[in-house]
C-alpha cells in the first residue's frame, strides 16, 4: 500500500477517541489492502517509533511509505501485508526501515472531508 505524501492542514471534528489522539493522516493510494484499506481511505496515525506484534503501522521501507502489520514471534520479525495477495516485507533484505507510527483509525469516503488550506491559522490564534 503506497500512501499519498502530499501534506494537508486539516481539522477533523468528531467525538471519537481514536481520531482525537492521531498525529497525522495519509490517504491510501491503491486497493492493495482490501478489505481493510481501499483507495481514497484516510488513515489516521499516532506518531511513534515502533509498534507491537500484530499492530498495523506506517513504515518507510527503503524510501517507500507503506502500511503493514508488524509480526514478531519465536524469533521471526517481519512486516505482513494486509492483503494475502501482496508480498510481505522480509526485514533481512531491507536496508533502511523507519516506523512512522501506529494506525489508529481508517476513515472511508464520506466519513470526513479534507480541504487544502493555503494559509492555515495557527491553533489558538
Amino acid at each position: 500500500m503506497l500512501l499519498n505524501t502530499e501534506t494537508y492542514e486539516f481539522l477533523l471534528i468528531k467525538n471519537d477517541y481514536d481520531c482525537a489522539y492521531s498525529d497525522f493522516a495519509a490517504t491510501a493510494e491503491s486497493d492493495n489492502d482490501k478489505p481493510l484499506l481501499s483507495e481514497g481511505d484516510i488513515i489516521l496515525v499516532k506518531k511513534q517509533d515502533s509498534v507491537n506484534h500484530d499492530e498495523i503501522g506506517v513504515f518507510l521501507v527503503d524510501g517507500i511509505r507503506m502500511v503493514k502489520r508488524m509480526y514478531f514471534k519465536n524469533g521471526d520479525i517481519g512486516l505482513r501485508s494486509l492483503d494475502s495477495n501482496c508480498d510481505d516485507v522480509n526485514i533481512e533484505k531491507v536496508h533502511d526501515l523507519t516506523c512512522e507510527g501506529k494506525v489508529v483509525k481508517v476513515l472511508h469516503p464520506g466519513e470526513c472531508k479534507f480541504e487544502k488550506i493555503e494559509n492555515p491559522t495557527p491553533y489558538g490564534s
